[in-house]
């Protein structure tokens, strides 16, 4: 990151521990547990409420083998990855802010935006990028990490939309109760081309920019400011590459990732939320409740009554992701969309 921003280490004012971790290799992180060890114990010290731990005798010997554990398992980035296929592309964008989102999924649910909405954004990015560029790439799967999120506690007040009786004058329409929010979120797509089609490149990335939607969960999507980053928008075509600039996200945020939980009933929600609070319930699509029939004013030729889904996501840190390595996070954090048994579902890739 530091040879990336043209940043001078000795300029950075950290300390000793500090510029070894960044200039030595993965694989020699092992030989400062001695030293990393040292520091963990002071800065128990300087805590009111952990100083009583710092150098306790019974936490001496399992800190240490827990330090050396994350040692060698940041060692472990660093090999080489498998042969993979060329026929598929990963673009990332970074540092999407969107304003005014919808919290409230369905009418019972609150929180993050629905995964139905972040599949519409990758089909939508997908529409307009081979419109601009006379392409024919899908969306094979998309990866979601959210950086910020910022609840908002009071509802919209509608534009002047609705005439009046008298024709001259418009008023509000009547004010429909809503959750919104605020996030801060980096999106992976994974792109699938044709044999006939050539890879995308740096030069395809102006486009790729023009092909960002405008909207996301309903609320205002943006790039980030010029003053932010200017090279929000990436192509890899390496694997190991993507991953390792992907280990660098902050660890305040989380990958919203497929969970494994199997739900049977509502009481389940409650269940695998109190047994890992890492576990969340989210909006995962819709069961039909009828077969698809013609009905006079609908956009598309076949209408059905609809009911949403709910299933659970898995909240994974960035710190969590770089430890289980670059395997694991393309095969576990990747959505994709299945119709199956009369139901729409946002389930893993």
């Amino acid at each position: 990151m530091c040879q990336e921003n043209a940043y001078n280490i000795d300029d950075c004012g950290i300390g000793v521990l500090e510029r070894q971790l960044l200039e030595i290799d993965y694989d020699q992180y092992p030989t400062l547990i001695s030293v990393l060890n040292q520091r963990l114990h002071q800065q128990l010290q300087r805590g009111n409420t952990t100083s009583k731990y710092a150098y306790h005798p019974q936490l001496l010997a399992p800190l240490k083998s827990q330090l050396l554990w994350l040692l060698r398992s940041f060692g472990k980035v660093a090999t080489p990855p498998e042969v993979h296929s060329s026929s598929s592309q990963y673009l990332y964008l970074q540092g999407l802010r969107v304003f005014d989102a919808r919290s409230l999924a369905n009418p019972y649910l609150n929180g993050v935006p629905s995964l139905t909405a972040l599949w519409g954004f990758a089909h939508n990015f997908q529409r307009r990028m081979n419109k601009l560029m006379s392409r024919n790439l899908r969306v094979k799967g998309v990866a979601w990490f959210i950086r910020g999120y910022s609840a908002k506690p009071t509802s919209k007040l509608p534009e002047f939309s609705v005439l009046k009786r008298d024709d001259q004058s418009i008023k509000r329409p009547g004010v429909i109760t809503s959750r919104y929010c605020d996030v801060v979120m980096d999106v992976v797509l994974e792109l699938e081309r044709s044999d006939e089609e050539v890879l995308l490149t740096s030069a395809d990335v102006q486009f790729l920019q023009a092909a960002l939607p405008s909207a996301f969960a309903g609320g205002c999507l943006q790039p980030p400011s010029l003053y932010e980053s200017k090279d929000w928008c990436k192509v890899y075509s390496d694997r190991q590459l993507l991953f390792s600039t992907l280990v660098r996200l902050p660890r305040n945020g989380c990958w919203v990732c497929p969970s494994k939980t199997k739900l049977k009933g509502f009481d389940d929600i409650f269940e695998s939320c109190s047994q890992d609070s890492f576990e969340k319930p989210a909006m995962v699509g819709y069961a039909l409740l009828e077969e698809p029939l013609e009905r006079y004013g609908s956009i598309e030729q076949h209408h059905a009554v609809a009911e949403s889904l709910i299933g659970m996501v898995s909240c994974k840190s960035a710190i969590e992701m770089r430890l289980k390595g670059e395997k694991a996070f393309l095969n576990d954090s990747f959505w994709n969309i299945y119709s199956e048994k009369r139901c729409i579902l946002i389930k893993k890739a």
